[in-house]
Order: C-alpha cells, then sequence, then structure tokens
C-alpha cells in the first residue's frame, strides 16, 4: 500500500531530485531520510520517490487529484442512525436504494446495518388459512395427543402419504425479497395458486421406510388416484409393514384434503381397505381422523421429505429435461430402499418426534401458523 505524503514532503522530495539529477531513485531517498523533514514520516522505499517524481512531471502539482464520482462516505453515528432510521422506515429496502438516498457507498451501508446487528430475513412460503379452520385445527391436535397418550407408538403405523408437484422452474423467487430487522419478524405470506411444466409424484413415509415414488403422468384427478393406490401403494404398504412387523389390522393410512382424496370412490376404498383406519377430510364421518383444512405444515412428507429430495434433484444443476428430472426422483427413492445415510430410522423416529413438536406448537398459536416458531 502506497504511503500519503504531504504537499511540502513531495516538494522535498522534487527538490532533492532536481538539485541532485544525476543521481538514480534510490541515492535520492537516502538523501530524503537524512534530512530533518523525514523525521516524522522517513522514506522507506526508492518507488515512492519515482512516483511522486512521475506525478509532479505529469500534472505539475505536488496536490491530489480531485476525487471524481461519489464523495467518500462517514460512517460515523450520525450516518448509522439515517441508515437505522430508513430501516424502520422501510424494512423492505434494499442497500442499493439506502445507498443512493443515503449518498454512501454501499460497502458502508452493510458495514453499518451488520454493526448494527441488523440482519437481512427472507419470506416464508405459507398455506393461507381462514378463520374456521383454527378449530379444526386445534380438535386435530387433541384428538392426536390423546391417541398418543394411549398407544406411544401410534405414529409408527400411520401411512404419511402425499402428492408433491415438481416444477422446471422456480414460480416463488424468496431471494427478491427481504425483510430488515434486529429481531426475526416472521415475515410470511400465504401461497395462493400456480401453474408450470411439472411433474406428479405420490409417496409415503411408513415407519421406519420411505415407500414409492410412484409417478403420476397426468393431472391428479380422484380416478388415477384411486387407481394408483389399487395397483400400486397398497402392495407396497403391505410388504413393508410385514418387513417392519406391523399387522395390517394395525396400519392407518393418511393423506390430506386435496380435491382427488375427496372423490367418493376414493373414499368408498379407503373405508373398505383401512376401515376405520384412515386419516383424511371429513374422515370421522367413518370412524377416521379428519385432516384439518389447509395444514400441510402438519404433514412429514411437506415438511421433511420433499425439502431432502429437491435439494437431491435440484442441486448442484437443476435437472435439463422433464425425462432427467423423472430419472433423478426415481433414482432418489430407489437409492432409499438400500438405506443411504442421508436418510436414516434415526431421521425419521426424529421426523415423528417433530410431528409431535407440532402438535403442541400449533396448540400454543391457538391453532394459526407456527412454523415459525418451532
Amino acid at each position: 500500500m502506497a504511503i500519503s505524503y504531504t504537499p511540502e514532503q513531495r516538494l522535498q522530495v522534487v527538490k532533492l531530485r532536481y538539485r541532485h539529477e544525476n543521481e538514480n531513485f534510490s541515492q535520492i531517498m537516502h538523501r530524503y531520510n537524512a534530512s530533518s523533514i523525514s523525521n516524522t514520516h522517513p522514506m522507506l522505499y526508492a518507488k515512492d520517490v519515482k512516483r511522486i517524481v512521475l506525478k509532479f512531471e505529469e500534472t505539475f502539482t505536488l496536490l491530489d487529484a480531485k476525487r471524481i464520482g461519489r464523495p467518500k462516505s462517514c460512517t460515523d453515528e450520525y450516518s448509522a442512525m439515517g441508515v437505522i432510521a430508513a430501516i424502520e422506515i422501510n424494512p423492505h429496502m434494499t442497500t442499493r436504494e439506502i445507498s443512493r438516498q443515503s449518498g454512501m457507498s454501499q460497502w458502508s451501508v452493510c458495514r453499518i446495518l451488520k454493526e448494527n446487528r441488523v440482519r437481512p430475513y427472507k419470506l416464508q412460503v405459507l398455506q393461507r388459512l381462514f378463520a374456521a379452520d383454527r378449530p379444526k385445527r386445534i380438535d386435530f391436535c387433541y384428538y392426536m395427543l390423546g391417541r398418543l397418550q394411549n398407544k406411544p407408538d401410534f405414529l409408527h403405523h400411520i401411512v404419511f402419504s402425499d402428492e408433491a408437484t415438481l416444477f422446471m422452474n422456480d414460480v416463488y423467487n424468496r431471494q427478491n425479497y427481504r425483510y430488515w430487522s434486529k429481531i426475526n419478524p416472521h415475515w410470511f405470506e400465504g401461497l395462493r395458486s400456480r401453474s408450470s411444466k411439472k411433474l406428479n409424484i405420490w409417496t409415503a413415509i411408513f415407519g421406519d421406510e420411505c415407500i414409492g415414488p410412484f409417478f403420476l403422468d397426468s393431472n391428479i384427478c380422484g380416478k388415477n388416484y384411486l387407481l394408483m393406490l389399487k395397483r400400486r401403494a397398497f402392495p407396497a404398504i403391505i410388504a413393508s409393514a410385514k418387513r417392519q412387523g406391523i399387522p395390517v389390522k394395525e396400519i392407518w393410512f393418511q393423506h390430506d384434503g386435496a380435491p382427488a382424496h375427496w372423490r367418493k370412490e376414493v373414499r368408498d376404498w379407503l373405508d373398505t381397505t383401512f376401515p376405520q383406519h384412515w386419516i383424511g377430510r371429513n374422515a370421522e364421518e367413518k370412524g377416521g381422523i379428519s385432516w384439518p383444512p389447509r395444514s400441510p405444515d402438519f404433514a412429514p412428507m411437506d415438511f421433511f421429505a420433499w425439502g431432502i429430495l429437491r435439494q437431491h434433484i435440484f442441486l448442484p444443476q437443476r435437472p435439463a429435461t422433464e425425462q432427467d428430472l423423472r430419472n433423478r426422483v426415481f433414482n432418489f427413492f430407489q437409492d432409499q430402499r438400500h438405506r443411504p445415510a442421508m436418510v436414516t430410522s434415526t431421521m425419521l423416529h426424529n421426523v415423528r418426534e417433530s410431528f409431535i413438536r407440532r402438535l403442541h406448537a400449533c396448540l400454543d398459536q391457538n391453532g394459526g401458523h407456527f412454523e415459525h416458531r418451532i
């Protein structure tokens, strides 16, 4: 890093240079170091002499050139107060906007925010709840906790199933949204709907195993969903129960309240196949357990499995084609059957423990959103 010299020191260097024209820069450096003006600021390198002399011959001045562009920012207490005030007025402002309004560099703005422990928080996308949903969620929590109190291994006998729609491209980009605050504001927004080129798959968590994947080539409807349950899902569930030593009569089947699940033929089949042992929309009418509407935050496939799946198939590089996406999904679940380290029986046990924590957290939030509190 070059040393900064005062105009008086530069003048001394230039005088020595033209007074001793036959000497090189190193000799001029020794003369400068021997002079009285160098006592407070000695010359360390001959390159400093060369730099000062060449600059004088080019500009004919011993002064620094006037700074061009944005003035150097001053991150003093007054500037810091201005940045913090701007964030408090509009916590969604970007550092670039603050920089443009305050005249400070973006780097200075970021440093002020960091020193004051102000962090950017991402937008959370959650399922939108209606007023009538809260009582149903509360009833579900109390019912499940009561069953667990009477039968601690109750969750081990539940087939937690779900369908996922994998998109080739992201639709909701949360990277473009920030909330600056000293504490986490738990900022979220209800997700409405989205449509794009997609791949529909079904899979489930049953005890210490994963079942699936089963692909649904067309849009999910009651007809193809029931056909998949009969021909593919049910035989796989029975085979898994035998491997794990779970009696068939003690199996509970869970799915949410999607329109395909509400089809009469699907409910009739569940009543016959899992009599009074299935969880779904209005299942209490048949002696089962009603799944609360708009509650993917309870579903293990949503808060655990789909996240691991997407991380595996979209990183480090996104699939190039739909067939490539299908192959990655299939290979991922094929690996699961060989019990890799990424998904173990211990992890699936922790998923069931997380389900219990979510029941308590939902009650603490009076039936509202609770994922930001876990």
